[in-house]
């Protein structure tokens, strides 16, 4: 798909969210669209957790324990508290770990950081901007491979009819206290939550996506990789760069060489 073409498909979209916003003024039930650009459109939807245990343990990740992934984390807060400014609660109290009411997940303040610092968590970020995804998608992309934004829709005014325990994708972290980035991003996150016998379990984004399509409206955009350079250009008009997402000065250096090297050469 071409990078007009895809633009074009957005507005469409946005039309048809706007249409049944208005039909049903005040509901909240018509959730919009979210994105997540990747820069290999054969990639799958997995998580930087799913990533560590095949790259460190040679195995898919099938299912993880909520509560030993909690605990695996409360052991990094003494570290973390005491080698950078932040503060973290470390009586997590792992074993005692449940969701509540509102289906979002316990200290989502320290999984936000840790998904921003390069501790695997079982997030997929996600940003409510389909150019920052568009941009996340190019940016790293090289000319041998087509990019990819994937959009998801959790509600769309229908209740979701899979069987209990299977899995399901639920967002979360809209509204968090976390590193600048997120709010740079524009950021969300997704987990895939399944249980069996009364126990939660972190599973893999596409096990639901296969057991139960029909409660997760997700599309997939595969970008022209020939499109690259007016899609970055038009993206650089709208100050989405490296700088204004990321903040660092590595960020501002990786900008730099973009802006006088490519576009102003």
């Amino acid at each position: 798909m071409g990078w007009e073409e895809c633009l074009h498909e957005l507005k469409k979209d946005e039309a048809e969210a706007k249409r049944l916003q208005d039909a049903n003024p005040g509901s909240g039930v018509y959730w919009p669209w979210i994105y997540r650009g990747q820069s290999n459109e054969k990639w799958p939807l997995q998580t930087s957790l799913e990533r560590y245990i095949e790259r460190e343990l040679g195995h898919d990740l099938e299912r993880f324990k909520i509560q030993e992934y909690y605990r695996y984390l409360s052991r990094a807060i003494p570290a973390i508290n005491s080698l950078t400014t932040n503060s973290f609660n470390a009586d997590i109290v792992a074993d005692f770990i449940e969701l509540d009411e509102s289906g979002e997940l316990p200290h989502i303040e320290l999984l936000c950081y840790a998904r921003h610092h390069g501790f695997p968590t079982p997030m997929l970020d996600w940003s409510h901007s389909f150019y920052v995804a568009a941009f996340f998608a190019y940016s790293t992309s090289d000319r041998g491979t087509d990019p990819a934004i994937w959009a998801f829709k959790e509600w769309d005014g229908h209740y979701r009819t899979q069987d209990f325990g299977q899995p399901m994708i639920t967002t979360i972290g809209s509204y968090v206290e976390t590193h600048p980035r997120h709010y740079r991003q524009q950021s969300c996150y997704t987990v895939c939550l399944s249980q069996d016998e009364g126990t939660f379990f972190f599973t893999p984004h596409g096990k639901a996506i296969e057991v139960n399509p029909d409660d997760h409206r997700m599309k997939k955009f595969v970008l022209d990789r020939r499109d690259r350079p007016a899609a970055m250009k038009d993206l650089h008009s709208m100050n989405l760069t490296d700088y204004s997402l990321y903040g660092s000065e590595e960020s501002l250096m990786r900008m730099l060489a973009y802006q006088e090297m490519i576009l102003n050469r």
